[in-house]
């Protein structure tokens, strides 16, 4: 690096360091501390905002014209506001607002809008200008920037209409020619001047050969035609059209005139054919216009016009010149388009004919006419088919339904109209639309209506309201209140509401009584739910269900814990409640006592009044077995049992097997054991009594030996007792911690 290299950057670091000094020094002065607010403008500086027009305006925006200005990061003071200044270097622009403050009190953001000078644009001649807006953060100086403007001028031009000329003339035609009207339109904000410029001949003349096209206007010359002394033939010229002013849009338009000889003949049209349609009132789809042609077969120029006798009916064009027959250029014949318009969709229903007449001037005889003819079919519309409380038909079937829901039928057609009058609802009357705007009413139902005409039906269908039958059960009491209350229909009890009717139903218990629930026509998940609302939209019936209020004394000797589902203080009559033993450590359940007798640890009762029940836990012997216990095998009627009884270490499971004599049946297990199944299982968890159950076999016909049901297959009965020994050994002392304790079935899992 050279010296030179080396101060010229020294120099820049050291008056960047003085530019940030100075700018920190001029901010801290001015908000007391150092400021670092930054003024954002959107869009960005390569986004140039574009004004055009014409020379002498007037000039409009080419998409956006304004600027969003906002605030930047907040300085380490936390500032929140800068002013701002907004400026334009150009007399032809305009900015505003040229100052305003951003943050702090005011808003948060500001739109600066750039317009054109009018006055000072139009001055202007055609070309592109630029200028800039200057933004300002006067505050603290920091995010200062200039964005571009561009105005585009195109050049002031006029247009001339039609582009060429032609005109027809017969020979020596000196007085019927009309003059042809050539206009220039302005389209700029500046007066424009013209001249006229074409070679001179003696069958033509202008009107005027210099003039001024106004500012936004237009101007007008004729060309004047004189054929007389001309032979049969084409003559033309081009006719200069100069914008004198600067030159935009000058051009040239020819002019032909066709001189023929006058003759006699005759002026058809083709084809022969009228123009039909047919649909619903207000919805007919207009047919494709038809294509006609008039011909000229004379050989001299004819003058022909077309009318139509209705406003429905249209005809392009309506009028015209036909050249000779056999002219090359085709000008002897002319397309006219006859076709129906919009105005058709106001025909009512019904048949129309319209006719197109076409008359030859030149003659003063018709050509020809042509007829147009509708068929409008009625429609029917029913107003509030779907929410009147009836389901109104119509028969016979519609020929067409309108997606609007409209009905088409063929005019004059008989139709019926039923409601069909859905519950809670009366039918009192038809209102049928008529002539004039009056509405009849028909009270038969059904109805038979002519359908001469379009029609609006309605159905006026009276709510009677729905009947509410109120009742309760059980053998507890209680009062029920209805609100709102309803009519009374017969009693207190049954009562009548409006349709749709919201209903509070409360069921309030007697002293010593409880509400169960309802019953009846409620709405599903709510039959416990009180007090209850119902929705009046059908006839409903409902009971309330009221039971004697009862009670239930849970205790518990030893150690442990019972749970209660549901735990309520008082109970209605017949509920149901489930009641889980769970012993504390080093303790097990043993029984339930009082009111209840079982050795299931959970339990499930029926309340059907006061019950005491109660929980016997005893201490745990850790499973050691040393501990014994009884079983004691009881039978009633004529059977065995095997094993009889006996001595058993605790937690011992036993099976026993019950077997009837000749004659006899087993029917089921008592006591420690319950279930029908010959075979049981028995956890000798503590001294337990069992009872087995033989009755009297009364069938007619008896088995000759008896059929000993084994859980060791068919050994037998010599050898059951080997199989029960084996099964008793095989379980001795084999409960696991968790198993239900208790009887259960062969075969069914312990819980």
């Amino acid at each position: 690096m050279d010296s030179s290299d080396h101060y010229r950057k020294k120099n820049l670091s050291i008056r960047g360091t003085i530019r940030c000094l100075a700018a920190l020094a001029v901010v801290t002065a001015a908000g007391g501390s150092a400021r670092a607010q930054t003024l954002a403008v959107d869009p960005a500086a390569s986004t140039v905002i574009r004004f055009s027009g014409v020379e002498g305006g007037p000039f409009s925006a080419v998409g956006a014209d304004e600027w969003t200005l906002s605030l930047g990061a907040p300085g380490p003071g936390g500032e929140t506001q800068i002013d701002f200044t907004a400026a334009d270097n150009q007399t032809w622009l305009e900015v505003a607002p040229g100052s305003g403050t951003i943050g702090g009190a005011e808003p948060l953001s500001a739109q600066v809008v750039a317009s054109i000078v009018e006055a000072q644009a139009e001055g202007l001649s055609a070309g592109t200008y630029s200028a800039t807006v200057s933004f300002t953060n006067t505050t603290t100086g920091l995010g200062d920037t200039d964005r571009p403007v561009e105005l585009q001028i195109s050049p002031a031009s006029f247009s001339v209409a039609p582009s060429y000329v032609n005109i027809i003339a017969a020979l020596n035609d000196a007085s019927t020619i009309p003059p042809f009207i050539v206009s220039l339109s302005n389209n700029s904000g500046r007066d424009l001047s013209y001249k006229l410029t074409a070679p001179s001949r003696s069958w033509y003349s202008l009107s005027k050969t210099t003039g001024t096209v106004p500012a936004s206007g237009s101007s007008t010359f004729s060309i004047l035609v004189n054929a007389a002394g001309l032979i049969p033939g084409k003559y033309t010229v081009d006719i200069d059209v100069e914008n004198t002013t600067n030159g935009a849009g000058s051009t040239t338009v020819p002019l032909t005139v066709l001189v023929r000889a006058a003759g006699a003949g005759a002026v058809t049209l083709t084809p022969d054919a009228d123009v039909v349609a047919e649909g619903p009132e207000k919805h007919l789809s207009l047919p494709a216009p038809q294509q006609s042609r008039l011909a000229n077969g004379s050989d001299r120029f004819v003058l022909w016009s077309a009318a139509a006798d209705a406003s429905w009916v249209s005809v392009s064009p309506l009028g015209g010149e036909l050249a000779p027959r056999g002219e090359a250029s085709g000008l002897d014949q002319q397309t006219v388009e006859i076709r129906m318009n919009a105005a058709v969709n106001t025909l009512p229903a019904g048949s129309h004919v319209a006719t197109v007449t076409f008359n030859n001037l030149s003659t003063g005889v018709s050509i020809a006419t042509r007829v147009l003819r509708v068929v409008v079919h009625p429609t029917l519309r029913i107003e509030d088919a779907a929410d009147v409380g009836a389901v109104i038909s119509v028969a016979p079937d519609a020929k067409q339904k309108l997606g609007s829901g409209e009905l088409v039928f063929e005019l004059g057609q008989l139709v019926t109209l039923t409601a069909d009058v859905q519950d809670g609802y009366a039918f009192e009357t038809w209102w049928l639309d008529e002539d004039d705007g009056k509405v009849d009413n028909v009270d038969d139902n059904p109805a038979v209506v002519v359908m001469n005409r379009s029609r609006v039906v309605s159905a006026s269908i009276d709510p009677i309201g729905r009947t509410l039958t109120l009742s309760s059960s059980g053998l507890g009491t209680g009062t029920l209140t209805a609100s709102p209350t309803g009519t009374f229909a017969e009693n207190e009890l049954i009562s009548r509401y409006d349709n749709e009717t919201n209903v509070v139903l409360t069921a309030t218990p007697d002293a010593g009584s409880l509400f169960v629930g309802w019953a009846g026509n409620v709405p599903p998940g709510s039959s416990s739910v009180n007090p209850l609302t119902v929705v009046m939209d059908r006839d409903r019936v409902i009971t309330a269900r009221f039971e004697p209020e009862v009670s239930l004394v849970v205790d518990v000797a030893g150690e442990g814990a019972v749970a209660v589902d549901p735990n309520e203080s008082s109970y209605a009559f017949g509920a149901e409640v489930t009641l889980v033993a769970t012993p504390d450590e080093g303790w097990v359940f043993s029984s339930w006592s009082g009111d209840v007798d079982s050795t299931a640890q959970t339990l499930r009762i029926t309340l059907e009044g006061p019950t005491v029940v109660e929980a016997l836990f005893v201490p745990d012997d850790g499973g050691s077995g040393n501990d014994s216990v009884e079983l004691t095998v009881e039978i009633d009627g004529d059977g065995v049992v095997a094993p009889t009884g006996g001595t058993y270490a605790k937690g011992d499971v036993v099976t026993l097997v019950a077997t009837p004599d000749v004659g006899w049946l087993f029917t089921r297990w008592e006591g420690a054991a319950d279930g029908t199944q010959p075979a049981v299982e028995i956890v000798m968890d503590e001294n337990r009594t069992v009872r087995a159950v033989f009755e009297e076999d009364t069938t007619a016909d008896r088995p000759a030996t008896p059929t000993v049901p084994s859980p060791c297959g068919v050994a037998g009965m010599m050898g059951l007792s080997f199989c029960l020994a084996g099964l008793v050994g095989m379980r001795r002392s084999g409960v696991a911690k968790g198993t239900r304790r208790g009887s259960r079935g062969i075969g069914e899992p312990i819980e």
